[in-house]
């Protein structure tokens, strides 16, 4: 249900192709990206698990390489999803799976919003009786298990737990709860549309506390539930998603100075550039692929600190440091060797830092491209499968300063190209 409201305020989920269709015990629709589903499934099956059998996964798994080898596929489905998006004011999925995987999902996408639905543990079981598949005994500690993972992130910034029953009781002022933890800003018109969505048929079961004690003797997990529900009362934080502004959506009393419409006939080009530079951050870098530091590239994806927009030749750092993180994936063997194409605003000294120790230094000319190549001392991998780079020069300088062009940004190194290599 939540989903579905979130979907009605300009949540978008995917192309309604690629949505899970409704059944007997959902009639209104699951709303689950069938491609996020199956991923999930082979994500938990590769853990000796699925969603019914939560694996035990061992410590740091998330930065297992058989994680990062699943990471590059969810780049690839979330990019698909995202990319389909167009004027929608974000995007996102649904699945439940996630609840034991958040780890991964976390140390995927930098900034992500995490709306935790809680239920009623015997609603979650009455309802799973109901489809035929498990014993209410099995699903209470199913309910158990997965909301445990959610417990153990709920007081995290970024995560936001909502509770079944206040959508019931009160949809408007759950939803504003929501939308003010998004940061979303819709009209009056869009909020009641969206409230109207919540149906009470949609709640199968009228549980009260006094029944669950007595029909369940089972005081962990009332506790956890009770937890949760006291985690769902807490006031939203005031947060912005990344590039999205107070709009308008789908209002049916459309205000010309609160509309998607006058968004982006006046930020358009802005918004969209903005989405393309925080969409991702700090994904899995696959050793041996080049990063593209031109208008067409993907550097995008690793830039930390301060930088030019990319042009058709490449990038510029500003300041006197260029920094970058790769969370590697693909890496074998003792070594590795970063080979680039660049050129600092001055003729002088470049310094190269790995994971905070000096890894290169070399002299390099202002007047043309220069081409760099040196192996990662093993004493700066240290284990870790990510790298900090940061490449450093003693001096930046405007193009203005230079007698250039008007351009007083303080500019750096102009990157080309990137690459690290596996030496066997």
């Amino acid at each position: 249900m939540v989903a579905r409201v979130l979907g009605a305020v300009g949540l978008w989920l995917g192309p309604s192709a690629r949505l899970m269709q409704s059944g007997p015990d959902n009639p209104e629709g699951f709303f689950e990206n069938l491609d996020m589903v199956r991923f999930a499934d082979e994500l938990l099956g590769r853990f000796e698990g699925g969603w019914d059998t939560p694996p035990d996964f061992p410590d740091n798994w998330e930065r297992s390489e058989l994680a990062r080898e699943f990471g590059v596929q969810a780049h690839s489905i979330l990019e698909s999803i995202a990319n389909t998006a167009e004027a929608h004011p974000g995007w996102g999925w649904k699945d439940p799976r996630c609840s034991l995987v958040l780890p991964f999902w976390r140390g995927l996408i930098v900034d992500l919003k995490i709306i935790a639905c809680v239920r009623h543990p015997a609603a979650v079981a009455r309802s799973l009786h109901k489809r035929g598949t498990h014993s209410p005994v099995f699903s209470h500690r199913l309910w158990e298990q997965y909301n445990t993972h959610i417990r153990a992130h709920a007081s995290d910034a970024g995560v936001l737990v909502t509770d079944y029953d206040n959508w019931i009781q009160d949809p408007r002022t759950e939803l504003d709860r929501v939308l003010l933890f998004l940061g979303w800003d819709l009209a009056q018109g869009a909020r009641d549309k969206a409230a109207g969505e919540v149906m009470s048929s949609l709640r199968h079961h009228e549980i009260e506390d006094e029944d669950w004690l007595l029909e369940n003797d089972r005081a962990a997990i009332a506790d956890l539930y009770h937890e949760l529900q006291a985690l769902a009362r807490v006031p939203a934080p005031s947060t912005t998603l990344p590039c999205v502004s107070p709009i308008g959506v789908n209002d049916p009393a459309p205000d010309p100075h609160n509309s998607m419409e006058l968004l982006l006939r006046h930020r358009g080009v802005e918004l969209m550039a903005e989405v393309e530079a925080h969409r991702y951050r700090n994904l899995w870098y696959r050793v041996g692929s080049t990063i593209d530091f031109t208008q067409a590239g993907n550097v995008q994806l690793y830039q930390q600190g301060d930088w030019t927009p990319a042009s058709e030749g490449g990038t510029w750092s500003l300041g006197t440091r260029a920094r970058l993180r790769l969370d590697l994936v693909g890496a074998h063997g003792e070594s590795l060797r970063l080979s680039a194409r660049l050129k600092p605003i001055l003729s002088g000294r470049l310094q190269t830092i790995i994971n905070g120790q000096v890894a290169a230094d070399f002299t390099l000319e202002s007047e043309q491209m220069n081409y760099i190549s040196f192996v990662i001392p093993q004493e700066s991998m240290s284990g870790l499968p990510r790298l900090e780079v940061e490449f450093r020069i003693d001096q930046s300088c405007s193009p203005k300063q230079l007698g250039m062009s008007d351009d007083q940004r303080p500019l750096g190194i102009f990157f080309n190209w990137l690459s690290i290599e596996n030496l066997n």
